[in-house]
């Protein structure tokens, strides 16, 4: 088990293109097909020399587009980290409301990035409460409501009693 983490490990860090790097998404679908390939002749034992060589070919054609996926990676890493790191004791101070800091003051670079939700095209306010009343209002526009749904399960439930 140990020995196919590090063969997908290392052949994960050499084959390291995205889907965004693909025109279509058949081609992307062949190119991971390839890389399981790879890693299950590796772990398997099957065909090892050619195996190891076509990786090494690999390798050597494309070392500068290995090495810009990897910092691109890396990047992202780094900005989620950023994201989800704990704030510093200046940054927790500045988020403290105190006499001396009458209003909350958040830094930037440790709030989580707002998800936005389009409908037909239009942003949507994706707060609980804004969650909460569209989703009444979508069971409403279906024929239903909340004493419709209660009276419902109380029959399903009496209805079971004396089966």
């Amino acid at each position: 088990m140990e020995k196919d983490m590090q063969i997908r490990k290392r052949i994960h860090s050499i084959y390291n293109r995205q889907q965004e790097d693909f025109s279509e998404l058949k081609d992307y679908n062949d190119y991971l097909e390839e890389v399981e390939d790879i890693i299950f002749n590796l772990c398997e034992g099957i065909d090892v020399r050619e195996t190891e060589a076509k990786v090494a070919a690999y390798k050597k054609e494309n070392e500068d587009k290995i090495a810009l996926n990897a910092a691109k990676r890396a990047q992202k890493m780094q900005e989620a980290n950023l994201r989800s790191r704990t704030p510093t004791e200046d940054e927790a101070q500045q988020m403290s409301i105190t006499p001396e800091n009458p209003t909350l003051q958040v830094p930037l670079l440790s709030m989580p990035s707002p998800v936005e939700m389009y409908s037909n095209g239009m942003m949507i306010d994706s707060s609980p409460e804004a969650l909460q009343l569209r989703r009444k209002e979508e069971l409403m526009a279906g024929g239903y409501n909340e004493e419709r749904c209660r009276l419902r399960a109380k029959r399903a439930a009496y209805t079971g009693l004396y089966l």
